[in-house]
């Protein structure tokens, strides 16, 4: 009979109506209807075979709820069956009735009471499914896109969950590009290797575009309608975060251009200024570590107390470089341009800073 009736909601009625006419017996009707709790999970789980493995994990999860909650109910089937009938006869109905108004109560309650204990067995139970259905090893390009799946538009609070994967990962894709940028800036006096990451950071700017353009376009895809406004929220904050991470992009490959230009003119940076810049990109990328920490723990976090740290420390050490440099400009004489490219490498490696900080807001905001 399961195998015949795919949905449960079809399997109870007819289990009702075998109850009614008498084919069957309570008890066995009671236990008829705890099996279809769990064989019609095989619905989900046929229809999660070509999804991806959110999609697997969440069908995987229906299936285990519901075989824990037929375990613990077959250990006490008599004195739940018990408590059924009890709840029963409060509603004054006449024998023939409570049967099948029985089915229809212990139904109710064995979802209501499951719900009530495994509530409290969330996290194990999703680390469970996840050590059972392990993630894909990633087979595309770092440039690509690797989370987002249009098959869950119609099931938004997944395609959410789904555009937060794809946000850390476009997250790490631009703390790579920060390393070209320190490289560019080490290499400044070697026009030749400077190119090499130049043209690195130029890459990397084309793909924050393009991972900016997907991320959005799928959560304006999801629509407005029937998201509650929690899940609103989250979309909102998606949206800020990607247009912060594209505005990162766009710094690596302007700053880069800038000592371009720099160098078109002849000039260099002086050995201390790559020295300062470099400790200035190494305080960002630790800024970059934990704000991808706040990223993957978004549901958790209380405070950005991290980011915020960070952020103080790039802007004192702005401060700092900037006061040292100026008590030092009109000595410099000839290098008076050098000074005034180094400022703007400084000040554009802080404005990264800001970037990073206002992703990390945008989670608690």
């Amino acid at each position: 009979m399961l195998v015949v009736i795919v949905c449960l909601f079809c399997a109870v009625a007819l289990t009702l109506i075998a109850l009614d006419l008498g084919w069957i017996q309570f008890d066995m009707a009671a236990a008829m209807v705890l099996g279809e709790n769990i064989g019609t999970t095989i619905t989900a789980n046929i229809a999660a075979i070509v999804a991806n493995t959110e999609a697997k994990r969440a069908a995987l999860t229906h299936t285990l709820f519901n075989v824990f909650g037929v375990i613990w109910v077959l250990i006490f089937f008599r004195p739940f069956l018990s408590l059924v009938q009890w709840i029963v006869s409060l509603m004054n109905v006449d024998a023939y009735t409570s049967l099948v108004y029985g089915i229809s109560m212990l139904h109710t309650t064995f979802n209501v009471i499951n719900t009530s204990i495994m509530i409290w067995f969330v996290k194990p139970l999703a680390k469970l499914v996840t050590w059972l259905i392990k993630d894909k090893k990633p087979t595309k390009t770092f440039q690509e896109i690797q989370y987002l799946d249009y098959g869950l538009i119609r099931t938004p609070e997944l395609a959410i969950t789904e555009a937060g994967k794809e946000t850390i990962h476009f997250a790490k894709i631009m703390k790579n590009g920060l390393e070209y940028l320190d490289a560019a800036i080490r290499n400044s006096d070697s026009p030749e290797k400077f190119m090499e990451y130049r043209e690195k950071l130029v890459k990397y700017e084309e793909i924050s575009d393009k991972i900016e353009y997907e991320i959005i376009k799928f959560l304006n895809d999801l629509g407005r309608e029937g998201l509650s406004e929690e899940s609103k929220a989250n979309v909102r904050s998606l949206i800020r975060i990607c247009r912060e991470l594209e505005s990162l992009g766009d710094s690596g490959e302007s700053i880069s251009r800038s000592i371009m230009h720099m160098q078109a003119y002849g000039r260099t940076l002086t050995p201390e200024h790559v020295s300062k810049l470099s400790r200035m990109t190494g305080m960002l990328s630790q800024a970059y570590e934990d704000m991808i920490w706040n990223l993957e723990n978004a549901a958790d976090i209380k405070d950005i107390k991290n980011a915020e740290i960070d952020e103080q420390a790039i802007n004192e050490y702005r401060d700092e470089c900037r006061e040292e440099e100026l008590k030092d400009i009109e000595s410099k004489g000839d290098a008076y341009f050098e000074t005034v490219f180094y400022l703007n490498t400084l000040n554009g490696l802080e404005k990264m800073g800001d970037f990073l900080i206002n992703i990390s807001q945008a989670l608690v905001l």
